[in-house]
């Protein structure tokens, strides 16, 4: 009986996931071209220059600059690339573009439900996004549109923009409506909390920037995520100016409130959103707080910065929004605004000691997101890493479709590993007629999660992949993982432990079932049988082959 309960437990854990895409992520690399990569983890606008590219390994000589192309998350983005119109890649030409640090977006595909994901602007594993820079010898790469317009005089200014201020609180983790699931669950991520713990109510104050809002502007919205943490009925309340809400949910339940107040009611430069519970002490209930937007009208005194995200509507009855900006930190030199929507980069000209701007309509109600920066602000790359996979082609990915044998035997390891892993695998091509395919993990980030480092997705794809596009052969019949893994709920804040998962799992606790559950027609049941080698070090590879090794020899 305990046997049949433990099972459909855990059946119940493995529930079927349900693939979100029908792409492996992989279809934006071009095989025949080189890619080189960098990493950003701050929002803003960067710069790498054409001899820093140069010195990287890029043959700039040989490169049409209007060719280049430059990759996020499986899209290509548009950039300014200066000096290109003289169709020569000089080291003075730069490439810009506006980078965002790594979200939770792909995470999304985790949840067999979006909406259970609480935090969508904190990934759960990495912060660092990687941009892949490429060229091609044909087609021209996607570019910003100069707006160069500076007739001011021929527009009324605009009173104000949409600023957001946004929170999160990430120094716990919430494992979700059913805490021992092995899968991602309704509300589980990183989260603040706020409640009643053994005696004691725990207050969550959250601050928020309202600075110089325009009160005779559009309505604030007001938009929050909470979510329970223990079992007991949850009775929260939100108090902030103009506001007091109460709500009951229950279990590990998401909720997300939204409200529309007069910006009259922000008169403080900072706004304080008290989160808790109205339940006596002795009951121990507590929440999870995840994330907090505030957008109001802001005017244009952009608070001494040196640079700033802002939301401009369209400017009725004009046909471009004029901004005349104060109290920004400019530096030296003109600021640069990106209007992100349209791909637009708009000049900026001083007026006194401020600065003009006209930013074009385009006929939508939402407004426009752009972004200001300061030119001391803006971030030069200089380490810059071509793709390094194939030895005889630098800069060029694996095209794994050509990988395919007959019933592989896949084995995906680290480079740490690389050299034991060979003696791992020469060994096993013994075993199984040359049948062992041995891909590097960091390869599968780069072509299967966007380079996302430590991403499960990265493997869930590239076996889903074999399995649909190694065609004419048998398919994959063993999967082994070789290298220790981390819990994410563990590495994600921790550098140490972060560099220590060699080969990531999949969830929290981590199950390697998950990785190959439910691809191909499964269910409940692995698409391939997998297994994984928890070595740390390659000794602790060559102990284990040598057991194995002797063990086979017993058993033949």
């Amino acid at each position: 009986m305990k046997k049949t309960l433990l099972l459909l437990l855990l059946l119940l854990a493995l529930r079927p996931m349900v693939s979100k895409s029908q792409t492996y992520e992989n279809d934006w690399i071009n095989y025949g071209q080189q890619y080189f990569k960098v990493k950003v983890w701050q929002n803003g606008i960067y710069r790498i220059s054409g001899t820093d590219l140069q010195f990287s390994g890029v043959p700039i000589g040989s490169i049409d600059p209007r060719k280049v192309q430059v990759f996020h998350n499986g899209q290509e983005e548009y950039i300014h690339l200066e000096g290109e119109s003289d169709g020569v890649f000089n080291g003075s030409d730069f490439i810009e573009f506006f980078g965002s640090m790594n979200d939770g977006s792909m995470d999304t595909r985790l949840y067999s439900d979006s909406t259970w994901q609480p935090q969508p602007q904190y990934s759960l594993y990495t912060d660092t996004a990687v941009y892949f820079i490429t060229w091609s010898s044909t087609t021209n790469g996607r570019r910003l549109t100069a707006v160069n317009d500076n007739n001011y005089p021929a527009y009324t200014p605009a009173s104000y923009f949409i600023r957001e201020s946004y929170v999160m609180q990430n120094y716990g983790y919430n494992r979700g409506m059913n805490q021992n699931s092995i899968d991602y669950t309704e509300s589980e991520g990183w989260c603040g909390v706020f409640g009643n713990y053994q005696g004691t109510n725990f207050v969550n104050n959250v601050a928020v920037n309202t600075a110089n809002v325009y009160s005779s502007g559009p309505n604030v919205e007001v938009n929050t995520c909470v979510g329970g943490v223990n079992n007991n009925p949850h009775n929260m309340t939100l108090v902030f100016p103009g506001t007091n809400f109460s709500d009951t949910y229950y279990m590990q339940s998401i909720r997300r409130y939204n409200f529309s107040l007069s910006p009259a009611l922000f008169t403080s430069s900072s706004t304080t959103f008290t989160y808790n519970v109205s339940t006596p002490l002795s009951i121990t209930e507590y929440s999870a707080f995840y994330w907090l937007s505030v957008r109001y009208p802001h005017t244009f005194d952009l608070e001494a910065a040196s640079t700033f995200e802002l939301f401009v509507p369209d400017d009725a009855g004009q046909t471009n929004t004029r901004m005349d900006i104060s109290n920004f930190n400019a530096g030296t030199g003109s600021p640069i605004l990106y209007d992100l929507t349209n791909h637009r980069r708009i000049l900026v000209s001083p007026n006194g000691p401020g600065w003009q701007a006209l930013v074009p309509n385009d006929g939508s109600a939402t407004p426009k997101r752009c972004f200001l920066s300061a030119a001391g602000s803006i971030q030069n790359i200089t380490s810059i890493k071509g793709i390094n996979y194939v030895q005889s082609a630098f800069g060029q990915f694996n095209n794994l479709l050509n990988a395919a044998v007959d019933s592989a035997y896949i084995i995906i390891t680290h480079r740490a590993l690389w050299n034991q892993a060979l003696a791992y695998k020469n060994y096993r091509n013994i075993t199984t007629a040359n049948r062992v395919v041995m891909v590097d993990i960091d390869e599968l980030y780069d072509q299967f999660s966007y380079g996302i480092q430590k991403h499960p997705l990265s493997i869930r794809n590239f076996v889903r992949f074999a399995l649909e596009r190694w065609t004419g052969v048998g398919k994959p019949q063993h999967i082994l993982l070789l290298g220790k893994s981390m819990s994410p709920a563990d590495f994600r804040q921790n550098p140490t432990l972060f560099e220590l998962c060699l080969v990531p799992s999949y969830g929290v606790p981590t199950s390697d079932m998950l990785l190959v559950t439910g691809l191909d027609g499964t269910l409940y049941e692995p698409s391939v049988p997998i297994g994984r080698i928890c070595a740390r070090t390659g000794n602790e590879i060559l102990d284990y082959l040598a057991k194995v090794q002797e063990f086979e020899q017993v058993q033949s």
